[in-house]
């Protein structure tokens, strides 16, 4: 006789969560070998106890204040912002700080990038990006119509088995193993509204992410920043249940051993130091030949490689999603069929953004089929495996998104040269 699925549960508090109890677990046993560590050791044991306390309290806080309002706390969300939102007086005034972060470019980039972890979301992440430029622009209603197509997709593509849009998906299906969107008031709750069947039409405006009526036509006033912002944070929360969904279908790693868990703790410990020590930089660039910053480097690579039409150099500069190993063949093929079309002939690098630890701007000058256009290249250090990665622990600057409309599209035209 089979064995009956292991249907995972809500939890009603952080502290309930596997990972969090088995951290706690692990932390509780080092006690039995303290005395064999030394004073650095002792210090990041007690920093990490420090910050589990604060992500129970912001994930707790968070679902008290906004999961009636069926806002979904997901993992990529950033702990310092979030201590603002969970501090705010009341459920209306965290709503307004929770937009507000969404609304941060600068924020929002890494969460956006991430994205490219789950595999089915990848030939997606194009009308992802449409969909952010519409809600900065305030382009509501395209935004909620672009994101509910891509989680409908997506999470089609996830369950080959059974493929199934998120629309056609019960509430009880949307419970994520060890995941902070499975709060008793996370995506399983707010999936209730996304699925609500509306049959009648009306005008009055809504603050809900009504996915049925909102298709089907019956609601026609929902172009608001709610709205719109919930279809956001309702994809990075969908995404963390589809890759939960995953990666419960893999084989479980061995346990790791007690040298193996120091190891781990000190590495994140230095890149959470690293990442809260960072201060963004802007730089003119005056010398594009100046090898002062390697990301100017590499992007002059990158662009000399694009005159010369060397599409085997071009495709190893783009960045890789996932573990998806190709050969420099197939890499040079994908840049030929993506450039081929796009000759440039001449380029300034003007300023170079390091907005994070493992992110940088280059602001240039592109000649491109006769026209100049200021173009903004986005540098992400990251390894083969599709990982982002801090300078100097592995890994290279990579071009991502690197298919050309992305950013030419983007660009201002100026013929004042011509």
């Amino acid at each position: 006789m089979d064995s009956p699925i292991q249907v995972p549960e809500t939890f009603g508090s952080a502290n309930d969560l596997p990972t969090v109890r088995e951290l706690r677990d692990d932390l509780q046993g080092l006690q039995s070998v303290r005395l064999l560590l030394n004073r650095k050791q002792k210090a990041e044991i007690k920093d990490l106890e420090s910050r589990v306390e604060e992500i129970v309290e912001i994930v707790d806080g968070f679902y008290q204040l906004l999961g009636s309002r069926n806002w979904v706390y997901h993992e990529d969300l950033n702990l310092p912002s979030m201590h603002v939102v969970v501090s705010a007086e009341t459920p209306a005034a965290a709503e307004q700080e929770l937009i507000r972060y969404y609304k941060d470019r600068d924020a929002m980039k890494y969460p956006l990038l991430r994205l490219n972890r789950l595999e089915a979301i990848r030939p997606r992440l194009s009308l992802v990006e449409k969909a952010y430029e519409d809600y900065q622009a305030g382009r509501y209603y395209a935004t909620v119509l672009l994101l509910i197509a891509v989680m409908d997709g997506t999470v089609n593509d996830v369950d080959q088995a059974q493929r199934r849009g998120l629309h056609a998906r019960e509430e009880e299906e949307m419970v994520a193993w060890d995941s902070v969107t499975s709060h008793h008031h996370g995506l399983k709750h707010a999936h209730s509204s996304f699925t609500k069947s509306f049959r009648k039409t009306t005008t009055d405006e809504v603050t809900e992410l009504y996915r049925n009526g909102i298709v089907h036509g019956t609601i026609v006033n929902f172009d608001n920043v709610i709205v719109a912002t919930k279809a956001l944070n309702r994809l990075f929360a969908v995404t963390d249940w589809a890759i939960s969904l995953v990666e419960h279908a893999e084989p479980k790693p061995q346990d790791p051993t007690l040298r193996e868990i120091l190891q781990k703790m000190a590495q994140t410990q230095r890149d959470l130091k690293a990442i809260e020590a960072f201060s963004p930089t802007e730089q003119v660039v005056h010398d594009s030949l100046s090898d002062e910053d390697e990301v100017i480097t590499v992007a002059r690579d990158f662009l000399v490689s694009w005159q010369k039409k060397n599409y085997g150099a071009l495709g190893q500069a783009f960045m890789k999603f996932g573990p998806v190993s190709s050969s420099v063949g197939q890499a040079a093929g994908e840049a030929k069929n993506l450039y081929r079309e796009f000759n440039l002939t001449d380029f300034t690098i003007n300023q170079i953004n390091h907005t994070a630890a493992c992110v940088a701007l280059v602001i240039t000058d592109l000649r491109v089929n006769g026209d100049l256009k200021s173009v903004e290249l986005r540098w992400v250090h990251s390894n083969d495996q599709g990982e982002t990665t801090l300078p100097g622990q592995g890994g290279s600057w990579h071009l991502a998104p690197y298919g050309p409309t992305m950013f030419i599209d983007q660009g201002d035209v100026d013929n004042s040269g011509d």
